[in-house]
């Protein structure tokens, strides 16, 4: 079932990008490279970054005890791409933000989708009667597509955001989301939340490979994420973890 759904083996984009980020010292000294986690909410960006830690440093990044493998990019894991420059997470406001690469995990929009009716997060939208509720079945008001034909009203989200962001339904929130990431001007890689359950230490690989970073540990072992809590919604409200995530999304 896992080959029939997602293939049989890791799927990435932007790897064209990765000889421009590790030749970017021209523009910015090695030590200040790194990487970092972004995504959606519900898109596994807790364990990514934990496999990340784990598993890769940069070598000539000593400015920080995690050698370059950030918990998440500067502006924000779950913030919009186009204010990558205007917003700061946390304690980031030093960090020159055009010296990280993000790994931005994207999932499947149907199984994130009903992640998001059972943990919205930050995104605002009526869903308890009926989820997602992409469109409003009972409303006299359409927008017109064509001459021949009407579409349903949908039903924006909100996200709380500084500043806020409206969308037109939860399927835009997601298109939207990924769109500002896919075409950026910078190096990044996009990389699928189901290939960090099924081919884990192949996907890490490749990410680290592609970012100059090296193996953390002397024996070179890869390191799983199993822990529970870490690997559902919610996080600490989770029991999922590695092997029961994999049983869940392993089916069609």
């Amino acid at each position: 079932s896992v080959t029939k759904l997602y293939g049989n083996g890791p799927v990435v984009l932007g790897l064209e990008h990765c000889q421009e980020f590790q030749t970017n010292h021209v523009r910015f000294p090695l030590w200040d490279a790194s990487i970092g986690t972004a995504g959606l909410f519900n898109t596994g960006t807790n364990p990514f970054a934990m496999y990340l830690e784990n598993n890769c440093i940069l070598p000539d990044n000593k400015s920080d005890k995690a050698h370059g493998m950030r918990w998440q990019v500067p502006w924000g894991k779950h913030t919009l791409a186009s204010r990558r420059l205007n917003n700061t997470a946390g304690r980031d406001w030093l960090v020159n933000k055009t010296t990280v690469m993000p790994i931005v995990l994207v999932r499947d929009p149907y199984s994130w989708m009903q992640s998001m009716c059972k943990h919205p997060y930050e995104a605002k939208w009526p869903h308890n009667q009926r989820c997602p509720n992409l469109a409003k079945t009972n409303s006299k008001s359409h927008v017109r597509s064509n001459d021949n034909d009407k579409l349903p009203e949908t039903v924006p989200v909100h996200v709380r955001y500084k500043p806020y962001a409206k969308f037109d339904s939860l399927a835009h929130f997601w298109a939207a989301w990924y769109k500002q990431y896919l075409e950026a001007d910078y190096p990044r890689l996009i990389v699928r939340f189901e290939d960090m359950q099924f081919h884990a230490k192949e996907l890490l690989e490749t990410v680290c490979k592609c970012a100059g970073a090296v193996p953390r540990h002397d024996d070179k072992v890869f390191r799983y994420v199993v822990d529970a809590a870490k690997w559902g919604p919610a996080h600490t409200k989770s029991t999922n973890n590695m092997v029961t995530a994999m049983i869940k999304y392993g089916t069609d």
